[in-house]
């Protein structure tokens, strides 16, 4: 599962995709969502957004890795 994908599963089951928070999540029409209050729910999204973040660093330093040592293995 991609991070777009887990902000988006986290969202739809924290109910921020959902203004009243009356939205089931997909494939659960039969299910009520789980009422959270506001800190709870700004919290999870929080965390989310900072888990994305965190990997998105991690990419950005593995590539850099690669290129350098790309470069590194050319010019030497």
């Amino acid at each position: 599962m991609t991070v777009l994908q887990q902000l988006e599963t986290n969202a739809r089951a924290s109910g921020l995709l959902s203004l009243s928070n009356n939205a089931p999540e997909e494939g659960k029409a039969d299910q009520p969502p789980t009422a959270k209050n506001l800190a709870t729910r700004n919290s999870e999204t929080l965390q989310a957004v900072e888990q994305n973040f965190t990997e998105r660093s991690r990419l950005v330093a593995n590539v850099q890795a690669a290129i350098n040592t790309s470069t590194h293995r050319v010019t030497h």
